[in-house]
């Protein structure tokens, strides 16, 4: 073997321990949140973990959400969202991402009138982390279409002291395990993170039976 055939063997060989360890550091911060499928068709692109509001919340339709509150945590399915990654590119990417959130959360709102009919959980809230700060507003526009309320956080770029910058890091290495495509167009200090919100009444008028 030559000097550079062995160092791409190690490069490889490393490369495929850090991705086993990112699923690894995953699955347990999954199963300590307590994240779970509540669609099992393939379309689904989305699991949930049950969590409280950290403060006071009031949401663009005027819902209340105070501190405390039950709420839902969105997560995306990282093994799902690989195999799109992996199969599409540009807006093929885009098009299948957006049908299937749509459908994921027509899934939601059919699983959270079967488990809480009364409404106890006031809203669903995600944290996404892999947006490039120059593709924001875009990014935005798209969120809202689809029903969110967004609100964005900061871009931590190298500050590392700030609690931001290692949710980012890890947001990054997700997307090194799991999308390594997406990583061409991204640059890690541009990366932004914002907060998603939508109330239960928001869910249910326009991904309920008689909404979209």
């Amino acid at each position: 073997m030559t000097p550079r055939a062995a160092r791409g063997a190690l490069a490889h060989g490393l490369g495929a321990a850090g991705r086993r360890g990112v699923r690894l550091i995953d699955a347990g911060l999954s199963w300590r949140l307590g994240v779970f499928a509540f669609c099992a068709d393939e379309e689904c692109l989305l699991k949930v973990s049950p969590a409280r509001a950290r403060t006071e919340v009031i949401l663009a339709d005027g819902r209340r959400v105070p501190a405390g509150a039950p709420i839902l945590a969105l997560h995306l399915w990282n093994e799902r969202l690989a195999v799109l990654w992996a199969e599409r590119r540009g807006l093929v990417l885009a098009t299948a991402l957006v049908r299937r959130v749509r459908f994921s959360l027509r899934m939601l709102e059919k699983h959270l009138q079967r488990i809480d009919p009364g409404g106890r959980i006031a809203a669903l809230h995600g944290e996404i982390g892999f947006i490039p700060a120059s593709k924001l507003r875009g990014a935005t526009d798209l969120l809202e279409r689809l029903g969110f309320e967004v609100r964005p956080r900061m871009t931590p770029g190298m500050r590392f002291w700030r609690g931001a910058f290692w949710q980012t890091l890890f947001s990054w290495w997700l997307m090194w395990t799991f999308g390594p495509a997406g990583l061409r167009t991204r640059s890690f200090r541009d990366m932004a993170r914002v907060e998603v919100w939508m109330s239960r009444e928001a869910l249910a008028h326009l991904y309920g039976d008689r909404g979209g």
